[in-house]
């Protein structure tokens, strides 16, 4: 950390000629750290730095990363009437600012990001900027960083290199980005050659097979940008064979990290697979609007959908939140197999009672060819024998032979005490296989 005096120092130095054969500097974290939510007041070290980059009109590489400069307090205008003196400019180095943060103020937009076109910049440098790059409360912000990043690609004609990785953007924003960079100029998301090797495990899936692709779990490397992930995948998988996306009939996307732009996936990924006959989403956390966005003709045929440890039950409250039954009823004609297990599907739920009334009876009377159904560590039961009658009632339609079950799982529940021997006898005599804790 430089002090504003050591600063102006080197500006002073740079004003009478001393640093004049100068073409490369790096001011890596020079500027003190100040609180996120600092105040708005100028402060002397940011202008002492923009006096100093100012003169060195020299400078062919400029370091200013790790420097808060997107931060309110910090004088980012000042210094974007400063980088069009540098006309030698081929190399700048902006990560770790903040410029997409929310504690950031000034941000993306204003002058801050405002390089002319005329600029020789080759290489910039923008990783690690976001902080709250999409977040809810920060739509506008997202919008403006969006609009402001498709400006700057449009206008820097020279540029061959976007260093992007480490900031969490939407999907649009990923495709805007795309649609404005000046051809042969490359945007490193930070992907490394992951979409290459989800097209190498295609072509290793057999007929009627799995397809696995890696969910970015990369080691070693910095934060990539999931979006832009999905992205390139659904473009990549658009323009192969298309022999070898009509072997996957399952897409195992188990255990992965899908990351707040799962849309790439519904929307760019999965479609490409029009085979497609099983899902197995177990332990991604998805949601139900997740469900909703399934809700295509080309995922009509599904026949198995694994939803397990997906919690699709957790915090809700059944007076206010919608209910999972709905957006499962679009495979009423097609759902054989289903995994509901540790989705606090169960008479008292998580957040609120009553799930299992909620859902199950609506769920067992609509998907009408549903064969193997499963409810496995879901707590029924657990409200003790005085509530069995709110677990009978969410099992009716099995009762009444509504519905064409032929497996049903209920291991690690909570109905295998004495108290319980009728309610699974009843069960035993409507479906030909009910597995319970012993049977493991």
């Amino acid at each position: 950390v430089l002090t504003p005096q050591q600063l102006d120092s080197l500006a002073r130095a740079a004003l009478d000629q001393r640093l004049v054969q100068c073409t490369a500097l790096c001011l890596r974290g020079v500027l003190e750290t100040r609180p996120m939510m600092g105040g708005t007041e100028a402060r002397r070290d940011s202008d002492a730095l923009v006096a100093l980059v100012s003169q060195m009109t020299q400078l062919t590489s400029l370091d200013l990363s790790g420097n808060r400069l997107g931060y309110a307090n910090c004088r980012i205008d000042s210094l974007a009437g400063a980088l069009p003196k540098l006309q030698k400019l081929t190399n700048l180095n902006l990560s770790c600012n903040g410029f997409f943060s929310f504690h950031g103020g000034a941000g993306p937009h204003g002058s801050g990001f405002a390089l002319r076109p005329e600029e020789n910049l080759e290489i910039l440098d923008l990783h690690l900027n976001d902080k709250a790059f999409v977040r809810s409360f920060s739509k506008e912000k997202e919008l403006a960083a969006a609009y402001h990043l498709q400006q700057l690609l449009s206008k820097l004609r020279s540029l061959k290199q976007l260093i992007f990785f480490e900031n969490d953007v939407v999907l649009s924003t990923v495709a805007d980005m795309e649609a404005a960079k000046q051809p042969g100029c490359d945007i490193d998301f930070g992907l490394e050659d992951h979409v290459a090797a989800a097209l190498r495990a295609l072509e290793a899936v057999p007929a009627e097979g799995a397809f696995r692709p890696p969910l970015l779990q990369i080691p070693g490397v910095g934060r990539p940008v999931r979006a832009a992930y999905y992205f390139h995948l659904g473009r990549s998988l658009a323009a192969s064979d298309d022999g070898l996306r009509q072997h996957v009939a399952k897409v195992d996307l188990s255990g992965g990290k899908l990351g707040r732009s799962w849309q790439g996936l519904t929307d760019l990924v999965l479609p490409r697979f029009p085979s497609l006959r099983e899902l197995d989403l177990t332990g991604t956390s998805i949601n139900l609007e997740f469900m909703k966005a399934l809700q295509q003709p080309v995922f009509a045929s599904l026949s198995t959908l694994n939803l397990a440890d997906c919690c699709l039950c957790h915090f809700t409250n059944i007076e206010d939140d919608p209910t999972m039954v709905q957006p499962l009823l679009f495979w009423a004609e097609s759902l054989t197999d289903l995994d509901l297990s540790n989705t606090f599907i169960s008479e008292y739920g998580d957040f609120s009672p009553g799930h299992l009334q909620a859902n199950l009876p609506a769920l067992l009377r609509g998907l009408k060819i549903l064969k193997r159904f499963s409810l496995s560590r879901n707590d029924i039961g657990d409200t003790g024998e005085q509530f069995q009658y709110l677990v009978e009632d969410g099992f009716q339609p099995v009762f009444a032979q509504e519905t064409s079950l032929q497996e049903l799982d209920l291991r690690k529940n909570n109905i295998e005490s004495p108290p319980w021997a009728e309610f699974i006898n009843k069960l035993k005599a409507a479906v030909p296989k009910v597995l319970l804790s012993h049977d493991m």
